[in-house]
């Protein structure tokens, strides 16, 4: 959900009108999920059109190949999900959990996935640190996914995203405005958590 428009911006070293438009629709976006607001969706799609265009120029291609092919098409789809699959369908979804199965299954499936992209990546472009972009794409593309099906599990991988982002990866690049910013991403997702898991009707359902 445009959770990497501050790298872009830092990278061109001038942030613009649009940049900073972006970035306030990737925060809303953010706390309207924390809320379990449906608007989050739209904002999403504000969001990921305005800054789709700029992770080319952040050497971070996993992220540039990721906005318009996967997040973009998400936020139509979890609008839908949020609005449409609910006992009522009208926007009441409750907030459930993954089992044990599909919890091990999906690490399972993230980690095959990050390697074979940080290998294509590593191999075939110049991208900064390939496999761990490559690894925290793949996590956020399984975090949105539990986003529009309001999995609790979506917000422990957003943190494992931001925590990383904020500690290693950014600091690393000397993008230290982008930590900051994904520092505000980590409380949101502590937040996050923590009031889905107040939601929870349910303890446990099967599958995805």
């Amino acid at each position: 959900m445009g959770r990497k428009i501050w790298a872009a911006a830092n990278k061109e070293g001038d942030i613009s009108t649009l940049e900073i438009l972006g970035d306030i629709t990737g925060l809303v976006s953010v706390y309207l999920t924390v809320k379990n607001n449906i608007w989050n969706w739209w904002w999403g799609v504000a969001n990921v059109i305005l800054f789709g265009w700029l992770f080319i120029n952040s050497r971070l291609y996993s992220d540039a190949l990721l906005q318009l092919a996967y997040f973009l098409p998400m936020q139509f789809y979890g609008w839908w999900v949020w609005k449409r699959k609910g006992p009522r369908r009208d926007d009441d979804l409750p907030v459930t959990r993954l089992n044990w199965k599909s919890i091990v299954g999906g690490l399972l499936l993230i980690a095959v996935a990050s390697a074979a992209w940080g290998t294509l990546m590593s191999r075939h472009t110049n991208a900064a640190q390939p496999f761990l972009d490559a690894t925290l794409a793949v996590v956020s593309v399984a975090a949105q996914y539990l986003d529009a099906r309001k999995k609790l599990e979506s917000w422990y991988l957003w943190i494992v995203v931001d925590a990383v982002s904020v500690f290693y990866l950014y600091p690393r690049q000397h993008l230290y405005a982008t930590a900051g910013v994904y520092a505000v991403f980590l409380v949101l997702a502590v937040v996050g958590l923590w009031r889905w898991y107040s939601l929870s009707r349910t303890p446990l359902v099967e599958g995805v």
